[in-house]
C-alpha cells in the first residue's frame, strides 16, 4: 500500500530543508506533490518547485470546480494568503509514495480525503527560542525583510500546533521528531519512512499454505523481529521430544497427567517441578537436593521396596489471611535405596 508522508513543523523548524533532502534520497523513491499558494514568492523560490504561485481568483475558481482537497487561510499584514492542495492528477497512490509539506489541519484534511492508513504524519519540532532566531536570520537574508510577518507566523504557530490541535489531527508522540541536529534528524526520518515502505511491501506478499510459496511466506515472516527465534526454539523442542520417543502433547499434572491421579488420591498439592524432574530421572535422596513432602506421592515406589522413610514429622502452614487459621501437614522424607 503506497502512502503520502506529510512533513509538518512550525515556521523556521527546518521542514523545508528536510523536505528537499528527503526528495534527493533516491533510495526512498518519493514523488513530489507541489502545493498551491496565493502569497508572493520569496527570494530563490521558483514557480512549480516550492509552490504553484497563483492568485485568489484562480483559487476561488478551483474551489468552485471541486478541485481543492484542503485549504488554509492566513491573515497577514499584506492581506489574506491561501495555501491549498488541489486534486490535479499529481497523486496516484496505486503507483507511488509521496512527500508533502503541510500543517496539522491540512494533514487531517488529506487523511479524510485519501483514507486514514494512506497519510502518515511526520512532525518536526524545534525549541521556540531557536526557531525565533532562525526566522530573524532568514528575514535578514531577504532583499526586503518582513520582520512583522515573521513575528505573525511565529505567534500563529502557537495555535496551529498546539497540543489540542495535534490531538484533534491524530498526531501521536511517536510521530514527532526533534530537529536539534539537521543531519541526525534527516537520518532518523529517512529510516522511519524506509521502514514504513518496506513493511508495507512485506505485507503485500501473499501467504501460501504449502510448497515453495509457503516457504517464501515463512521467510518473509522470519524477517520480523522475534519471529525466527520463536519458531526455531519451538522446532528444537519438537526435535528433542521426537528423539526421546515422546509423541503427542504433554498433559499438565493439573489436567490429567501422570501425577494428577496420585494427587487426587492423597489430597495434597502437587510438588514442585524440580522434584518432578528428579523423580523422572531417579535422582532423589541424598545428594540430589530434592526432598518430597508428599507421603503418598511415593506410594508406587514404596510398594516396590525401592524407598525407605528416613524422617517424618509435622509442620504447620498458614492458611488464607481472611481466616487467620493454620493447617497441620504431615510429611515424610524419602530417599532411594
Amino acid at each position: 500500500m503506497n502512502r503520502i508522508f506529510c512533513i509538518m513543523g512550525k515556521s523556521a523548524s527546518g521542514k523545508d530543508t528536510l523536505y528537499r533532502s528527503l526528495m534527493r534520497d533516491q533510495t526512498l523513491d518519493l514523488k513530489k506533490v507541489v502545493m498551491y499558494t496565493t502569497r508572493p514568492p520569496r527570494d530563490r523560490e521558483e514557480d512549480g518547485r516550492e509552490y504553484y504561485f497563483t492568485s485568489e481568483p484562480m483559487f476561488r475558481a478551483m474551489e468552485k470546480a471541486g478541485k481543492v482537497i484542503e485549504s488554509r487561510e492566513y491573515q497577514t499584514v499584506y492581506g489574506a494568503w491561501y495555501y491549498y492542495t488541489a486534486d490535479d492528477g499529481q497523486i496516484d497512490l496505486s503507483a507511488n509514495n509521496y512527500l508533502v509539506i503541510g500543517t496539522p489541519e491540512s494533514f487531517a484534511a488529506l487523511r479524510a480525503f485519501y483514507g486514514r492508513g494512506r497519510v502518515v504524519p511526520v512532525l518536526i519540532e524545534v525549541d521556540d527560542g531557536e526557531r525565533l532566531l532562525r526566522a530573524v536570520q532568514r528575514e535578514q537574508k531577504q532583499r526586503e525583510p518582513h520582520y512583522e510577518e515573521a513575528c505573525r507566523r511565529f505567534l500563529a504557530d502557537q495555535a496551529d500546533f498546539s497540543e489540542e490541535a495535534l490531538r484533534r489531527a491524530g498526531i501521536r508522540r511517536q510521530d514527532r521528531f526533534p530537529n536539534r541536529n539537521l543531519k541526525q534528524c534527516e537520518e532518523i526520518v529517512s529510516r522511519y519512512i524506509r521502514q514504513a515502505i518496506s513493511g508495507d511491501r512485506e505485507k503485500d506478499v501473499p501467504e501460501a499454505s504449502a510448497g515453495a510459496s509457503g516457504a517464501k511466506s515463512r521467510a518473509v515472516r522470519d524477517r520480523q523481529p522475534g519471529r525466527r527465534a520463536h519458531r526455531t526454539g519451538t522446532e528444537e523442542k519438537q526435535t528433542r521430544r521426537a528423539d526421546a520417543g515422546v509423541t503427542g502433547k504433554r498433559k499438565p499434572a493439573a489436567s490429567g497427567g501422570r501425577g494428577d491421579s496420585l494427587h487426587r488420591q492423597s489430597g495434597v498439592r502437587p510438588h514442585h517441578a524440580k522434584a518432578d524432574r528428579a523423580e523422572n530421572t531417579g535422582m532423589t535422596g541424598a545428594g540430589s537436593g530434592v526432598r518430597h513432602r508428599q507421603p503418598l506421592h511415593r506410594a508406587k515406589a514404596e510398594q516396590a521396596g525401592k524407598t525407605e522413610t528416613v524422617r517424618s514429622g509435622e509442620y504447620r502452614e498458614r492458611g488464607p489471611k481472611s481466616t487467620g487459621r493454620t493447617h497441620a501437614r504431615v510429611y515424610a522424607d524419602h530417599r532411594t535405596t
